[in-house]
């Protein structure tokens, strides 16, 4: 009878704490979990891919770039650098761009946010059109 109770509050107590936490592998949660390298830490939110838009619209551009003090936006027309939109600015994690009336129509561009600092730190945007 004293095995059967044994065995149950065992199994009680993996059910709810697991094995590792009970019996220990020499694992610390810390070493299993790795913190974001330099390259990750810019993700673009906005213009999304597949997004489509006109000449003199406003575009919303949006990132997350937490540890970065001055970024640089530039547009691509696919893997090709077209032009700066705004250079060595403060990172507020947006800012608004105003679609020229005399550019070119394209279903392949690209928003590229790169570390003023670091430019081997950047993430581009999804491809987007201007009809």
């Amino acid at each position: 009878m004293n095995n059967i109770k044994f065995i149950s509050l065992l199994l009680i107590m993996l059910s709810c704490l697991g094995c590792r936490q009970i019996f220990g592998d020499g694992v610390q949660p810390e070493s299993i979990v790795q913190p974001p390298t330099e390259a990750t830490q810019i993700i673009v939110i906005s213009p999304a891919h597949g997004s489509i838009w006109k000449k003199g619209d406003v575009i919303n551009i949006k990132w997350i770039a937490p540890t970065i003090k001055n970024i640089n936006i530039q547009l691509f027309k696919k893997s090709a650098y077209t032009f700066t939109i705004a250079g060595n600015i403060e990172n507020k994690g947006t800012y608004e761009w105003v679609i020229p009336n005399d550019f070119s129509l394209s279903n392949h561009y690209l928003i590229k946010i790169s570390n003023q600092n670091n430019s081997s730190v950047y993430e581009f945007s999804g491809m987007f059109g201007i009809q």
